[in-house]
């Protein structure tokens, strides 16, 4: 006699089935009809053999599983769960008299094999596992004291993977508590490959801490990856699945098990553990933990990346804190492609800005230097905050002078007026600060600006490299500044002229000879208005 329970939309049903065949789907010519569409017309079979009763997949479209584990064809026993499509059915199987006065140790009944597999083998969904859709537990019966030392074992790990700082200490973790746990001989751990999906072995151990010397079977391990099953085949080389594989045959793979990284809606690598001198004692309650470790461990290090990935994002936009605001930072960090390739040295259409301090030598020719650094500290502040109100970059201090870039590293096709207006602002606002002092407390400043291509980029050494603009523009806007500007002046370079004419009211100056550039440079002075008071 064998007892079905089950509810589905139209309420609960119980049946009781004493022998012979019972065929189970939503077709009414089954013996068991039931009416839900993730059920096949005809789903399964249930048969009384002599050993017992089993239940045979009938190639349903959802398939049939066991207490979480796929079921082509397998034994039943008292209490355990069918499930077909999304109906859940308890099995209720009476042992006779005589057994249930025997006193003997319960054991975990080995899965028969399926269809596709050899005997000895067992395929689990690892996608149920995950989610509590197998029944196995570290109280049910058929858990040995070692399984569930394993399983409590995995508990206490799982706080330990999780905040884990380094990836590579955290697959080391992974593999050591596999051997603990496993008897198995080889352990890899492999992550597929950024945009290929291609399986990439990370670590590999024997036992005895060595390398392993052979590989894995990749057929097993892309199996486990795409399909996101857990695999266990207790001799490879007489399982009908993979003994035509290559590496099983050539590496004499016996015992293996394997395992998908999976967290959320992604698989990102397996766990392979095998045995290639003997064929080890492997069971379900060993794939079931190596499972779940795979759950963990694939948050782990999920965690543990996110956790990289931040602390690059942190140092990348501290070093972008020193160049650009606030806001041009967000810009650049939610448009950038990538670190490297974001700051690597091109070429660009930019404008450069230099401004100097007047006087600077003579000024603070009496003071102490913490008094000079105070100076200087609350100069430079002043003028950053301006440049940084007109997107400009600030590319170095140089003494008491600023170097500024316009169109680097994020495009401005008005560097050059967004350049004179944060010249006309910077002198403005020290014309302010002026007002009712006198003599050495009041700040004048010169300032150059050139326009053209500069080089603008991450340049410097191996040991230190900082972000920069080179080449004969940069020269030019430092000439102009050092020898042409006049104190509270603005002196332009040719290329800024026309690109901000008719903008700004402007006076000639004519060609000037620079030290340093061959051929003469036509400059423009910036006619700035007077501060009304």
């Amino acid at each position: 006699m064998l007892t079905l329970s089950w509810q589905d939309d139209t309420g609960p049903h119980e049946l009781a089935w004493p022998s012979g065949n019972c065929r189970l789907g939503r077709s009414q010519d089954n013996d068991v009809c039931i009416t839900d569409r993730s059920v096949s017309r005809r789903h399964a079979m249930l048969s009384r053999e002599q050993n017992g009763w089993r239940v045979r997949d009938s190639g349903s479209q959802n398939g049939t599983k066991v207490n979480g584990a796929v079921a082509a064809d397998r034994p039943l026993r008292d209490g355990d769960e069918i499930l077909l499509g999304d109906i859940r059915i308890h099995v209720a199987i009476p042992s006779p008299p005589a057994a249930q006065e025997r006193q003997a140790e319960v054991q975990a009944p080995a899965p028969a094999p399926a269809s596709d597999m050899a005997e000895g083998s067992i395929v689990l969904d690892a996608r149920n596992i995950s989610q509590g859709g197998s029944s196995l537990t570290a109280g049910s019966p058929g858990w040995s004291p070692e399984a569930a030392s394993a399983l409590a074992g995995l508990v206490n790990v799982a706080e330990q993977l999780l905040q884990s700082s380094s990836v590579e200490n955290l697959f080391e973790r992974i593999l050591r508590l596999v051997f603990e746990h496993v008897p198995v001989e080889n352990v890899f751990l492999l992550l597929a490959e950024d945009g290929t999906g291609r399986l990439v072995q990370r670590v590999a151990r024997q036992r005895d801490g060595a390398r392993p010397g052979g590989t894995i079977s990749t057929e097993i391990a892309t199996r486990a990856f795409r399909q996101r099953e857990s695999i266990l085949t207790l001799d490879a080389r007489d399982d009908p699945r993979f003994c035509r594989g290559q590496s099983i045959m050539a590496q004499g793979i016996r015992s293996v098990m394997c395992v998908p990284l999976w967290v959320s809606e992604a698989t990102i690598g397996v766990i392979f553990a095998d045995s290639t001198t003997r064929r080890v004692r492997l069971d379900e309650h060993h794939l079931h933990f190596l499972t779940l470790l795979g759950h963990v461990a694939a948050a782990a290090i999920e965690q543990a990346r996110l956790r990289r990935q931040i602390e690059e994002e942190t140092a990348f936009r501290d070093r972008l804190m020193r160049y650009h605001s606030p806001t041009l930072v967000d810009e650049i960090m939610a448009a950038r492609g990538g670190y490297g390739a974001f700051l690597d040295p091109t070429e660009r259409e930019v404008s450069v800005l230099f401004a100097d301090m007047v006087g600077f030598s003579t000024r603070t020719e009496g003071m102490q230097p913490r008094e000079v650094a105070r100076l200087l500290n609350l100069f430079f502040s002043e003028m950053v905050d301006i440049l940084f109100e007109h997107e400009g970059t600030l590319d170095k201090f140089i003494g008491d002078a600023i170097m500024a870039v316009f169109g680097a590293p994020n495009d401005l096709p008005d560097h050059a007026i967004r350049a004179v207006q944060c010249a006309a602002a910077m002198h403005a606002h020290l014309a302010k600060r002026n007002l009712g002092l006198e003599g050495k407390d009041e700040i004048h400043i010169r300032i150059g600006i050139n326009s053209g291509v500069a080089v603008a980029g991450d340049i410097g050494s191996e040991r230190r490299v900082e972000y920069t603009v080179v080449g004969n523009t940069v020269n030019v806007a430092s000439r102009l500044e050092a020898f042409v500007a006049k104190p509270g002046g603005i002196v332009i370079g040719e290329s800024t002229f026309l690109a901000v004419e008719g903008r700004f009211p402007t006076q000639y100056l004519g060609e000037q000879t620079l030290k340093g550039i061959q051929q003469p440079v036509k400059a423009y002075q910036v006619l700035i208005p007077p501060l009304v008071g």
